[in-house]
């Protein structure tokens, strides 16, 4: 088995830039980008591949998925703060009106 003394001395060097207070801060803010949003319409949404063709309708696709799990996210979100089920469906009315 060889060992690629280049590859460890950069992952050393990452392993203490990460382990550091602005290594810890900048990868922290990494949670609010774009990345889990992403796995989740792959993995949970089994958006692996678009059904339709043209960069129009696939706009329209992505548009619905994104939609999907922003619908989820604030679901969740009321539910981990008590709100019953009929009482989301009203706040969501309301905010739509």
């Amino acid at each position: 088995m060889k060992i690629n003394l280049h590859l460890e001395q950069l992952r050393q060097e990452m392993r203490e830039k990460l382990n550091s207070a602005h290594g810890k801060a900048a990868h922290g803010e990494r949670i609010w980008e774009i990345e889990p949003v992403i796995g989740n319409l792959k993995y949970n949404q089994k958006l692996t591949t678009f059904l339709c063709r043209g960069k129009k309708m696939v706009s329209v696709e992505l548009g619905l998925s994104c939609t999907a799990h922003n619908l989820i996210k604030i679901f969740n979100g009321l539910k981990r703060k008590g709100v019953q089920g009929e009482e989301i469906g009203l706040i969501m009315r309301l905010k739509a009106a």
